[in-house]
């Protein structure tokens, strides 16, 4: 499960463990954890940047998350990054399809598993230069 790096001790100690080649965390909660990966980088690791909340069922704000990603993947380089959710899905509800009787306005706030299973998919189009695919992710 993401963690949070909430100190640059907690920085150091994750870049002197030789054997762990990639480090997830979660950057919806991790106030400090953005600037502290910027500070120190993350040499020789491969950072899962969690910027999918896995803790609620709010859709997700795929712009802001965009910019994130794009700026990890200018300090860490792309091939460091893969998009994944901040947390698991298991306390999210499955799928937005089953609720036929909610509001369509309020229906359209909220990801539930399947929904936010396809926003992690079009941030990762996106940042991969396919915002043609991104878009269609939703379609």
């Amino acid at each position: 499960m993401p963690g949070l790096l909430t100190s640059s001790c907690n920085v150091r100690t994750l870049l002197g463990l030789e054997h762990v080649s990639a480090i997830g965390v979660d950057l919806v909660r991790g106030a400090k954890t953005l600037s502290l990966i910027k500070e120190f980088g993350l040499p020789g690791k491969i950072l899962f940047a969690g910027v999918v909340d896995g803790h609620n069922i709010w859709a997700n704000d795929l712009a802001a998350s965009v910019t994130v990603i794009e700026e990890m993947q200018h300090a860490l380089g792309k091939e460091n990054l893969v998009v994944p959710t901040s947390c698991s899905l298991l306390h999210t509800a499955v799928d937005l399809k089953n609720e036929t009787k909610l509001d369509a306005e309020l229906k359209s706030w909220l990801a539930f598993t399947a929904q936010k299973l396809l926003e992690v998919v079009a941030l990762a189009n996106a940042t991969a230069g396919k915002k043609d695919e991104a878009i269609h992710t939703f379609s």
